[in-house]
């Protein structure tokens, strides 16, 4: 092989190599953002679970303010935006509880003027709705 056609490979051979050089050093820039992208989604997921971790203990710190217990805080929230419901409703809201456990829970709450009681007038059932107290403790 002649000088000539030896220098045109090796020139060849440095253009890829350049060319290999400057992607790598793109890929090494984009592995950059990317590392740096995640970091914060990292840092938005931690922010997003202390938040968390402050509305459970807000709502904890209202539970206690008010003498209510999970159940009733899930009564108030299921009766929430003017809505008259049984006490089937309601136990089909809640779900996993007796009847007669929410029934006591929702009598509890009518004592404390949380709740109220209304009558259906053509099939005479009993519903609840929430008072204007109840705006104190659930948003």
């Amino acid at each position: 092989m002649s000088l000539t056609i030896k220098k045109l490979i090796v020139g060849e051979i440095e253009e890829k190599i350049k060319k290999m050089a400057e992607e790598l050093e793109e890929v090494r820039k984009n592995i950059k953002l990317l590392e740096n992208r995640i970091s914060e989604i990292l840092d938005e997921i931690k922010r997003i679970e202390d938040a968390k971790a402050d509305r459970m203990e807000l709502e904890k710190v209202r539970r206690i303010a008010f003498g209510l217990n999970p159940t009733d805080l899930k009564i108030l929230e299921s009766l929430k935006g003017e809505r008259e419901l049984s006490l089937d409703e309601i136990s089909e809201e809640i779900m996993g509880l007796e009847k007669n456990y929410i029934l006591s829970r929702i009598n509890r709450l009518i004592d404390l003027g949380y709740i109220e009681k209304t009558k259906e007038k053509e099939k005479k059932l009993e519903k609840f709705r929430l008072t204007r107290e109840a705006s104190l403790v659930i948003k």
